[in-house]
């Protein structure tokens, strides 16, 4: 048996669906906003004759490494969790014996990977080697001469935005905005699961 159920939850976040920073109209960006949020859940409920193999390996809420296809809709890799496996005692009938497997998957569009600003309160201030070791020297992000008591948006090179002339630049783009992305959670291929 297969059910969708969609589950209201909330989340934070400090980009919008664009994947634009939320800034205020001086634009400065926004501390992370909690959100409302809704994702689908599909329950899944299986007759197996044994405890599979690999249930202890699905533990800690691993996401699909790879695409998977339910009642005919596919989902991209890292866009579906695995909650609530559950496999309570054999049951039998007609002298069959089985377990009654079942678990959910959360499915969420933008991927189950952490997506944070790369913003910081030090930045990289010089890099290099010295007799064969590498080193990177970082100092506190400053504003106007006076250490910053908010985080600052950092480039590629982990160092403030500045103009041509080195000063630091507040008029950051959306475009200049970099978007770190974390694998938080383990992946594991979801083919192995009963859904058919």
């Amino acid at each position: 048996m297969i059910e969708y159920d969609s589950q209201d939850t909330t989340r934070f976040t400090n980009i919008d669906i664009h994947g634009n920073a939320m800034r205020n109209t001086a634009g400065d960006q926004y501390a992370g906003q909690e959100i409302n949020a809704t994702n689908w859940v599909i329950s899944v409920q299986k007759n197996v004759a044994r405890v599979p193999k690999w249930l202890l390996r699905y533990d800690n809420n691993p996401i699909n490494s790879d695409t998977v296809t339910i009642e005919g809709l596919t989902y991209p890799k890292k866009t579906l969790q695995l909650h609530g496996l559950r496999i309570p005692k054999a049951t039998k009938e007609n002298d069959v014996r089985f377990f009654d497997l079942s678990y959910t998957l959360h499915y969420d569009s933008a991927t189950w990977d952490l997506n944070l600003l790369n913003e910081g309160f030090f930045e990289i201030a010089a890099t290099g080697v010295i007799g064969g070791v590498a080193f990177t020297e970082k100092t506190r992000v400053a504003v106007r001469g006076e250490p910053t008591p908010e985080p600052v948006l950092l480039g590629k090179d982990g160092s403030q935005f500045t103009d041509d002339d080195g000063n630091v630049r507040t008029d950051v783009k959306d475009s200049e905005i970099i978007i770190n992305s974390f694998d938080v959670y383990k992946e594991l291929p979801f083919s192995i699961l009963p859904l058919k």
